[in-house]
């Protein structure tokens, strides 16, 4: 799903996606007493190393570049990165203008994990100042993250289940040993990954407070205005954002992905005000208060798909479209320069099952992925007219704002940014993406196979990739360049380390490379 192909030639901008650790991998952290640890946040210094090995490379590159940075993958001009982390951002700083890219002109854009990653980027003092605009579709920080302390409380328990501690009650005893980072660090990447079906708590799915890459809680920095400021933002979220998660979160069994049971509204009440008070821990009358306000005008009549959104809606509310809305008025609020622009994406695909969701979520969290990076003129057969129209007014939507800071019109519509009237209120208009039919026909997307050898030479060496065509359009493809020492033996749990020597012979880069 993401490869920039299609966004780069209908879009003419440069593309960079890249690869970073996650969960244990890019997560674990083992306290601040010993410095050969894993100091946690790995994935975001992942991130930042790449972004900053672009900047410093991207005008080599001819525009209509696809690359996928090793550990990263590009398309073409102002030059557009689909989030994820730290060493990642450095790496295209330091890289874009290879690719004839402007190093100056940087849109950062990520969905769910990759949009609030990217408002860690606006508020990080590490990063914010290597990108110049953001998109952020699904999430953002603006919740209480864990702290350090309750980080390597929950590591030391995941250790402990590994086999690398020993459980007790004194007062040491969430605290690591030499003994258990040298464990941990031998443990395969299979047993690592097993961590998944033990179950994954709260701190083992969040990013950390760790005092450097994030100074402080996120809405703490926020309020102090202690972020990138002067900054455009097109933030944007689906219409159920919250129905994916009900069979991961509340119960597998009657919000079965593919066969979910008929649900009465008192469960759908009960299982809504238990994820409030049980799940997060919220006052139960207050909890209360918020269920009612979402059942409010349904009943034991009300359809159970119906009741079952219900439910979705509000898990999505709180995790994804309300920490979203806020982050944005925040960042409208802070600068007199900065913009806010919105969307709102109601349109059901018509292409059967999607990866994520089924039919009876109705349009959920993902579903805006596939017609920014083109699926509709990917999979040519499986998409009608009206999907690829929404996917081109998509893309031109994403590309026209990291060019110029603003969204293009689209269907005679001019976008308006967040404005305040009477000095405390934010008005937030946004642009809704719907199926109904609007605008022209697009042209069925054609390619060629690459049969072409291109080459550009970088501060680190020479990389080979192909000419691909999409639409009339040539497009240099650069697949798995890397842009960090593997993160294996020593490096493990480390933060990212840059590749510092000149490469001894040119690298291929293409073919897609393994995580």
């Amino acid at each position: 799903w993401y490869s920039g192909h299609v966004l780069s030639a209908m879009g003419d901008v440069v593309v960079v996606t890249f690869n970073y650790r996650l969960t244990t991998f890019g997560l674990l952290y083992t306290g601040a007493k010993h410095p050969g640890g894993a100091p946690g946040n790995m994935a975001l210094w992942d991130q930042a190393l790449a972004l900053e090995w672009v900047v410093d490379n991207i005008a080599y590159f001819a525009h209509n570049n696809v690359w996928r940075v090793g550990r990263c993958h590009i398309d073409q001009s102002p030059h557009f990165v689909p989030n994820y982390s730290s060493l990642a951002l450095e790496w295209v700083v330091d890289n874009i203008a290879y690719f004839g890219g402007d190093p100056k002109r940087i849109t950062m854009f990520g969905e769910s994990a990759g949009a609030i990653s990217t408002s860690l980027h606006i508020l990080s003092p590490i990063t914010r100042h290597l990108f110049q605009r953001a998109i952020i579709m699904s999430g953002a920080a603006s919740k209480t993250l864990c702290t350090s302390t309750d980080a390597e409380s929950v590591w030391y328990e995941r250790a402990v289940a590994f086999g690398c501690g020993t459980a007790g009650d004194d007062s040491t005893a969430h605290e690591f040993t030499p003994e258990m980072i040298e464990c941990m660090a031998r443990l395969s990447t299979e047993d690592l990954l097993k961590a998944r079906g033990l179950g994954l708590s709260r701190c083992e799915l969040d990013l950390m407070i760790d005092g450097e890459f994030v100074p402080n809680n996120p809405i703490e920095l926020l309020k102090s205005g202690d972020y990138k400021r002067d900054i455009d933002v097109l933030i944007g979220t689906v219409d159920n954002e919250g129905s994916m998660f009900l069979s991961w979160f509340i119960d597998p069994i009657k919000f079965n992905k593919w066969q979910p049971l008929s649900i009465s509204y008192h469960d759908a009440y009960e299982y809504a005000l238990s994820f409030l008070t049980g799940f997060h821990r919220l006052p139960p009358t207050g909890s209360q208060q918020v269920v009612d306000t979402y059942f409010n005008g349904l009943s034991n009549e009300t359809n159970h798909e119906v009741l079952i959104q219900t439910v979705g809606r509000l898990v999505g509310d709180l995790w994804l479209t309300c920490p979203t809305k806020l982050f944005a008025r925040y960042i409208h609020s802070g600068h007199p320069k900065s913009r806010v622009y919105e969307y709102y994406y109601n349109a059901k695909s018509t292409a059967g099952h999607q990866l994520f969701c089924s039919d009876w979520m109705g349009v959920c969290h993902f579903d805006d992925i596939y017609p920014v990076f083109g699926l509709p003129f990917q999979e040519y057969d499986r998409y009608d007219r009206r999907e690829r129209q929404i996917s081109a007014q998509m893309i031109d939507v994403f590309t026209g704002f990291a060019r110029n800071g603003q969204p293009p019109k689209q269907s005679g519509a001019d976008w308006r940014p967040y404005y305040t009237v009477n000095d405390n209120t934010v008005i937030a208009p946004y642009y809704e993406f719907t199926v109904e039919p609007k605008g022209k026909a697009v042209i069925k997307c054609e390619t060629k196979n690459a049969n072409t050898i291109v080459s550009v030479r970088v501060t680190n060496g020479l990389i080979t990739g192909f000419a691909d065509q999409l639409y009339g359009v040539k497009i240099n493809a650069f697949l798995g360049i890397p842009y960090a020492e593997p993160p294996v033996g020593d490096l493990r749990f480390k933060k990212p380390m840059p590749v510092r020597e000149a490469w001894p012979k040119p690298v291929g880069a293409t073919k897609w490379p393994k995580a």
